[in-house]
């Protein structure tokens, strides 16, 4: 941020340039008092994001509990939120495509753990376990052919 003092300008040429050159001077000068002392440094996140990371990240491990409880309708409901909260997080993506293998829809798992594939890093560690999951939803649908091709690419996966 640039913050300009006007002096009173004076009636001599010489003074006109004087005026100019200080008020670069004060200016440069607040901007770097301003840095130094951590203004400027690390803009800070707003509330409402860090709220809704927080209850993004209830949520998946509401999901994941229920999940490990054998209640995947139940943690489907809480995953669903958390997606609506932080849809470019594919952690949620994958405990999706979890339940929904759980409770037999191969389709739909296989769909979201692609989901979760496209928006991870190429050495995010949930790659390679949702490439696995990719590979048994295609598996019980009984394409074997994706099956065997999502397993070489689970096993290519290096962390």
């Amino acid at each position: 941020m640039f913050v300009m003092i006007i002096l009173k300008p004076m009636r001599f040429p010489r003074a006109k340039k004087f005026h100019i050159l200080l008020t670069i001077i004060l200016g440069a000068a607040i901007t770097a008092g301003a840095t130094l002392f951590g203004c400027a440094r690390h803009p800070v996140q707003p509330p409402a994001q860090v709220g809704a990371d927080q209850a993004a990240g209830a949520l998946i491990e509401e999901g994941r509990h229920l999940l490990a409880a054998g209640q995947a309708a139940q943690a489907e409901a809480a995953l669903e939120r958390a997606i609506r909260i932080q849809p470019r997080n594919p952690e949620p993506w994958y405990a999706m495509a979890q339940a929904k293998l759980a409770q037999g829809q191969s389709q739909q798992a296989v769909q979201f753990s692609l989901k979760a594939i496209a928006l991870l890093t190429p050495s995010h560690p949930l790659q390679g376990p949702c490439w696995e999951l990719a590979a048994e939803g295609y598996r019980l649908m009984g394409e074997l052919d994706k099956a065997r091709a999502a397993k070489v690419k689970a096993g290519a996966v290096r962390y």
